[in-house]
Order: C-alpha cells, then sequence, then structure tokens
C-alpha cells in the first residue's frame, strides 16, 4: 500500500519547516501528540479525537520500531512501523504522521512549534516531554483524560489470558486454571461421576493427576473432553 501524502516516515528540517510554514499561512492551530499506537483501540481514537478539536490540525508523532524498543521492550511492537502509520493516517481525527526515532519527540516538538501539546492526564505537567518549550512561546499544554480500562497492556494481557481457550486441555494443566477458563468443564466431569470442586474450590493438582486419583485414564477422558468443549 502507497504511503499517503499525510505520513512522513522519514524527515528534515527542510520538509518540517515546509509543512509548518503552509499550515501557518492558513492561519491552522496545530495540535501535537505522540505515542507509540502498537494496538489501535478506543481509549486512543477518544484520546486522539479530543486532542483533534483543541485545534484545526493534528500531527503525530509517531515512535519508530527502534525508539520503542529503546523505552518498552525489545519484543515491542507488536506492529511495525509503517502499519502502525498507516493505520493511524486513517483515522478522521488525525492530519499529520510524523515518524521520529529519537527516545523522546523533543527535537520534533522544536521543529514544529505546535500551539497546543497535548499527552494523557497519566503524566504530571512536569513529566511531558517539551512542554517546558511550547509554554516559552506561549503554547499550551493540555492534558487529556483517558478512558478507564482501555490500553494496550490490558488487551495484551487478555490475549495471554485467553491463550488457554484454544488450546487443547493437556493431563499437565492445573486444575484452578482450567476452572476458571472453562466453566463448563466441572459439569461435564459431574455427568462421569466426579467433581474437581471441594468444598467450593478447585482440586489439587493437575487434571492429569485429578483422574488418575479417581480412575480415569487421563488421555481418553481428555480426548472426550476436548471434543465436548470444541478445543482444539
Amino acid at each position: 500500500m502507497k504511503i499517503p501524502n499525510n505520513v512522513y516516515m522519514t524527515f528534515t528540517q527542510d520538509s518540517i519547516s515546509t509543512l509548518v510554514k503552509g499550515l501557518r499561512l492558513k492561519g491552522k492551530r496545530i495540535v501535537f501528540t505522540n505515542g507509540v499506537f502498537d494496538i489501535l483501540h478506543f481509549g486512543h481514537v477518544d484520546y486522539l479525537t479530543k486532542a483533534r478539536g483543541m485545534g484545526d490540525v493534528l500531527i503525530v508523532g509517531l515512535n519508530s520500531d527502534r525508539s520503542v524498543k529503546k523505552f518498552k521492550a525489545i519484543s515491542r511492537p507488536y506492529q511495525e512501523e509503517h502499519d502502525r502509520a498507516l493505520i493511524l493516517s486513517s483515522l478522521r481525527a488525525v492530519d499529520y504522521i510524523i515518524v521520529f526515532s529519537d527516545e523522546t519527540p523533543q527535537e520534533l516538538i522544536e521543529m514544529i512549534k505546535p500551539d497546543i501539546l497535548v499527552k494523557g492526564a497519566d503524566y504530571e505537567e512536569s513529566e511531558i516531554v517539551g512542554a517546558e518549550f511550547v509554554k516559552s512561546y506561549g503554547g499550551r499544554v493540555n492534558r487529556v483524560e483517558l478512558v478507564e480500562g482501555r490500553s494496550t497492556t490490558n488487551i495484551i494481557q487478555k490475549i495471554k489470558e485467553s491463550r488457554i481457550l484454544v488450546k487443547a486441555i493437556k493431563p499437565t494443566d492445573q486444575i484452578e486454571d482450567l476452572v476458571k477458563a472453562h466453566p463448563q468443564l466441572n459439569s461435564f466431569l459431574i455427568s462421569k461421576g466426579v467433581n474437581c470442586i471441594v468444598c467450593g474450590e478447585p482440586a489439587w493438582g493437575t487434571i492429569g493427576e485429578f483422574l488418575e486419583r479417581k480412575g480415569f485414564d487421563p488421555d481418553d477422558i481428555l480426548s472426550e473432553i476436548n471434543r465436548n468443549l470444541g478445543l482444539v
């Protein structure tokens, strides 16, 4: 897919100056924010929409893959910068995306000199990169309240927790984990004459050990359980 004209995968002082000069000549108030936007979710859309509403043009500084690995983790981002930029460019709230490789957007902010610098309210103003610079020429620094419970971290955690749901149950799986992931498991076992809930709590140990204690061949009964639960 061709890179849209409003996406700067690389930039120079001249290219940013040309962009900003054109916007200033049109009398546009420039809003700037930055982030990784790795797994785009409703919280991101709400945040960017609010930021866009503070001015006429929203420029998003997008952390490059290299910069993300520096301050998050070597395994991040999950989506490469090219894809993240294209996804962001499809949002109505976003006018321009500029990919930067520094650990912070300080240099980019100094090039753009936005009228309004926006960051999430989870940051104190003293923690916001570029805040002092923007205020030095009369610009504003706005902190946006984030949508509670909406974050990339939460999505990743839910994915990790749900992985057991798409895997076949193995003899070595802990009963406590299985009961949480598969509420219907105990109902199936009850139909076989056993109950893995004892005094309101899951039985101890692995499902294989439990079935053996109850006189079942774990491989046979687990094959039947997996078929009935529709697991792979």
